[in-house]
């Protein structure tokens, strides 16, 4: 992957999209996903996912184990990936296709049928993944949409709208409410979606990766973004 390409896209509400650069190149969303996977969670079940995860920012790497085992099993958020397992493991009891249910939403949304499962890296991450095999064992010992359709209702979107802001860039997310100021989710993918609640959607994408493993270029687009228009929530 060329490390400096860059993309960007940007939906309107009435469903326009805008977009510039590389936007086109697929690439790997990785922890992108968890908010898909936490908004069919709360569409299906409402809010009882919240007795089983936190919605605190964790100040950790995404994959530490040192919180669960302070908080006696229960994640601090969904998006670190010991929440995301417990996310996983409601979504699969309620649709018997966790990763199924996941890509039908984002190709449903995205209107692009070619949305699908990369299992190059899906191999990878299984035959790497052994901290995440040590999080699943932990916590089991310890017990609007594209087409009109209601996917989360408003309350839900502002919750979820909250935790990406407090919780969805690693362990960087004060320094991106600080650049930034939008509620956004990254992934090591190099792609970061972010919202301006009631005017549109945002997506930055290019692999160079900082510290956080948040993408340099996407995260200083979108600074220069929300600089320029002021659409921020702060």
């Amino acid at each position: 992957m060329e490390p400096n390409q860059f993309g960007i896209s940007l939906v309107i509400r009435e469903g326009e999209v805008f977009s510039a650069g590389d936007a086109h190149v697929e690439f790997s969303i990785q922890s992108i996903s968890k908010v898909f996977a936490l908004a069919l969670v709360l569409s299906n079940d409402g809010d009882g996912i919240w007795k089983r995860v936190f919605r605190e920012p964790s100040g950790n790497p995404f994959n530490s184990l040192v919180q669960l085992e302070s908080g006696n099993g229960i994640p601090r958020n969904p998006f670190i990936n010991a929440g995301a397992i417990v996310v996983t493991d409601r979504l699969l009891s309620l649709t018997g296709n966790a990763a199924g249910a996941v890509r039908e939403l984002m190709r449903r949304e995205s209107g692009n049928a070619s949305v699908d499962t990369d299992h190059r890296v899906a191999a990878s991450e299984l035959g790497r993944g052994h901290r995440n095999a040590s999080l699943a064992r932990f916590l089991a010992s310890n017990g609007l949409g594209a087409d009109g359709t209601l996917v989360l209702s408003p309350a839900q979107t502002k919750r979820v709208n909250a935790v990406m802001l407090t919780c969805g860039t690693y362990d960087a997310a004060g320094e991106f409410a600080y650049r930034v100021g939008l509620p956004g989710k990254s992934g090591v993918g190099g792609g970061i979606v972010a919202v301006v609640p009631n005017k549109c959607a945002i997506s930055v994408w290019s692999p160079g990766l900082g510290r956080s493993g948040n993408s340099v270029a996407g995260v200083a687009a979108l600074d220069e973004f929300t600089t320029r228009t002021g659409w921020s929530v702060f």
